[in-house]
């Protein structure tokens, strides 16, 4: 251990010294302690938190030990003044403790085995996240106030089990829940968005963060503070393997690095995604004698569910080169071998078929075409999945108006289309135009939602 110094020359003559311990990399002795006391489930915490109102600063008179782990570590810059431990059974839960305390990692270092006394500390839980401190009252309110090194010590015991590697195991991005909050976790196969690449990981002193997606487009975001060593790491192009402190921040995930050593790159890469062109558009129905009963029906030919998470329909008014109006889908799954229809008007539709609708889309949407429209199915990556007419051309008097009438794929169509391919399709309107069939339809008697002959 080296002791350094610093010295300054100040007016008259005073010189001013400041020292600190530099252990370089060494931990100093300290004491550890196994007490003999009888710990508890993490749950029984989280029952005394949840009988007051979310956010509610309660303190603990209850003679109650936790056993955790300390996940949190500021030797490279980063949880200043904070300590994070997480229960080391496989349900996951953690407690943020505000301490002042700096240098925290010579004395809990991670991975250090702690049992935790709550009796006299205060906590406060917000959507899942537990944060402990010392009652404070602040402007006739009460905060937490973080807790001086003599009294953390006291209630913050390090055990003598040997510490002990934490290896988590991955764990994809949709099966997280609040109780992740404040836990060690480890994903693999995430990449940084392509705005993120090249740049440095942080900013220097200033808050900042990095967006990761998974393969399925799931968020993360890497936070940091701008005081960690690695903060000027550039970001790579390739996947990597990140392992930190989960929390969650305006209902967004988010993870804090303890050290570099934590994000690795790997030569993973996404597999390629199938274009699901499976799912196309089967029916479009204007009918003759009545507006309200049009409709838009779907299908999905793959022999599984498809998700159209981020897919939407787009609908080009008569001759519009841009878009009139959008349906989003992304709430919606297409089960295998099945329809979905789009009503235009849900009551209506359901008045006059007899059967419930998937979905509504009200107003001047892409259901209520009168005929003479463009129609565009796209997916996720902005690609088209299936088109019915041609964009920037009015469907009047051409081999794609249905005015008074309807579109109907032909039977043995398996796959939709980025071209319009008016062979796929049986079209029947008012005028017969363009091998087209003269014949206006009624509803319900010439339609049928719901059900593709294959």
């Amino acid at each position: 251990m080296k002791l350094k110094c610093v010295y300054a020359l100040l007016g008259a003559g005073m010189l001013l010294t400041g020292c600190w311990h530099d252990y370089i990399g060494q931990v100093p002795d300290v004491e550890c302690d196994d007490p003999l006391v009888q710990t508890e489930s993490w749950n029984e915490l989280v029952k005394i938190l949840e009988m007051y109102p979310e956010g509610e600063v309660v303190q603990i008179e209850q003679d109650i030990w936790l056993e955790g782990v300390v996940i949190s570590s500021d030797r490279e810059g980063a949880n200043y003044q904070q300590i994070l431990i997480q229960n080391i059974n496989n349900a996951p839960r953690g407690i943020l403790l505000k301490t002042e305390m700096t240098n925290a990692h010579f004395y809990y270092p991670f991975q250090q085995r702690v049992l935790l006394s709550l009796k006299g500390l205060s906590f406060q839980m917000k959507q899942g996240m537990i944060t402990a401190g010392l009652y404070h009252i602040l402007y006739d309110n009460p905060v937490l106030a973080k807790i001086p090194e003599t009294v953390l010590k006291e209630h913050l015991i390090r055990s003598c089990v040997p510490l002990e590697p934490i290896e988590p195991t991955p764990i994809k991005l949709e099966t997280l829940s609040e109780t992740h909050n404040y836990t060690f976790q480890r994903f693999t196969g995430l990449s940084f968005v392509p705005d993120e690449i090249g740049k440095m990981l942080g900013v220097f002193r200033e808050d900042s963060n990095r967006l990761l997606l998974d393969c399925n487009g799931n968020e993360l975001r890497l936070v940091l503070s701008g005081y960690e060593e690695y903060y000027d790491y550039l970001i790579p192009e390739s996947q990597v393997q990140i392992s930190g402190i989960l929390f969650v921040k305006n209902g967004r995930w988010h993870i804090e690095l303890n050290s570099i050593e934590h994000l690795i790159l790997t030569e993973e890469s996404c597999p390629e995604k199938k274009s699901n062109h499976s799912v196309f558009i089967s029916e479009i129905a204007d009918p003759n004698n009545d507006s309200k009963a049009r409709f838009i029906e779907l299908f999905n030919a793959d022999e599984n569910d498809i998700s159209l998470q981020g897919w939407e329909l787009q609908r080009y008014t008569n001759a519009d080169s841009t878009v009139s109006s959008r349906f989003d889908l992304n709430s919606y799954t297409i089960k295998s071998n099945s329809t979905f229809v789009i009503a235009a008007d849900a009551a209506q539709f359901e008045l006059v078929y007899g059967i419930v609708p998937d979905a509504e889309a009200k107003g001047s949407s892409v259901a209520n075409s009168n005929g003479d429209d463009n129609l565009v199915l796209i997916n996720a990556d902005g690609k088209t999945m299936d088109i019915f007419g041609r964009i920037g051309e009015d469907g009047s008097g051409t081999d794609h108006e249905f005015e008074d009438g309807r579109a109907l794929r032909k039977s043995h169509i398996k796959e939709g289309t980025d071209i319009f391919v008016a062979e796929d399709w049986e079209i029947s309107n008012d005028s017969g135009g363009n091998g087209t069939v003269l014949k206006t339809e009624n509803a319900p008697e010439d339609f049928n939602p719901g059900i593709r002959i294959n």
